[in-house]
């Protein structure tokens, strides 16, 4: 029902977690291959509208964070569930994205943590999930509570909002927007969340345990996965760069006529290869 209404005010509103790499301080601005270490993980709430939706889609923004029922556990579980069954039909159907993502988790730490999140490793993830879903009700809406009020109650120099139209857009949405942050998302002055550390300068909490457990979750050079597709999906690479290398704008030459040159015209014309890139 919810949905329809979102539909209906505005172009579409979505979700999304993502790991990005940061600059260590101290770097120059120049193109260089980044350690992977220094990263920084956001959440992403977007959404479009017009106009004169600008309220409607501040108010979606709102209920989504603060208004959404996490205690209903048949919605998510099947929410869980059609998630997990998307996962294990883009694994058939887009093989070649999850061995790449699979290598390059190899790599570095950013990398490795996308493909837990992203990859062929998130279909176990996902089956954990539903597993503590179905075990433990209870304790897990507090999780899902809790990560909310980290969320809401996040320090505000962590946030960053973006605004994208024309001036008689902006001019509609800034005081909507400024109304948002202090209003609609309430900080809890009691219990105030630490200021977001540097992460250029301060190492990633997340950083520690995934580069220990890189350390064995790779333990063959080769891997080989299963699907029931008559497809096969192939994947190989490795470092051209090392880190603090500068990289050259021919790079990006190359790999634009690696793609469409001979990956095109050699594996997938003349060989009758499925595609390659």
């Amino acid at each position: 029902m919810y949905r329809n209404y979102i539909g209906k005010v505005t172009g579409g509103v979505s979700a999304n977690l993502q790991v990005m790499s940061v600059k260590p301080a101290g770097w120059d601005d120049e193109i260089k291959v980044l350690p992977g270490i220094n990263i920084l993980s956001m959440l992403f709430i977007r959404g479009k509208c017009t106009a004169d939706k600008i309220p409607d889609l501040f108010d979606v923004f709102t209920k989504i964070l603060m208004d959404v029922n996490l205690d209903s556990k048949d919605i998510l579980r099947n929410a869980l569930k059609s998630d997990l069954s998307g996962r294990k039909s883009s694994l058939t159907n887009r093989g070649h994205s999850f061995a790449d993502t699979r290598l390059r988790g190899r790599y570095s730490v950013r990398n490795f943590l996308g493909e837990k999140m992203h990859g062929y490793s998130s279909l176990d993830s996902s089956a954990a999930v539903l597993e503590a879903v179905d075990a433990d009700w209870a304790q897990f809406v507090l999780r899902l509570e809790n990560m909310r009020q980290a969320i809401i109650n996040g320090n505000r120099n962590g946030m960053i909002i973006n605004l994208t139209g024309d001036r008689y857009v902006l001019d509609a949405a800034m005081e909507i927007a400024e109304d948002f942050l202090v209003n609609k998302l309430p900080v809890d002055l009691g219990n105030p969340a630490p200021p977001t550390p540097d992460f250029r300068s301060v190492e990633h909490p997340w950083v520690a345990p995934a580069r220990e457990e890189m350390k064995g979750a790779f333990s063959s050079q080769d891997e080989g996965i299963a699907v029931p597709t008559q497809v096969a999906y192939v994947a190989e690479g490795g470092r051209m760069y090392d880190v603090g290398e500068d990289v050259s704008g021919s790079a990006s030459v190359v790999s634009h006529y690696l793609s469409t040159g001979y990956m095109w015209d050699v594996i997938r014309a003349k060989n009758g290869a499925y595609g390659g890139e």
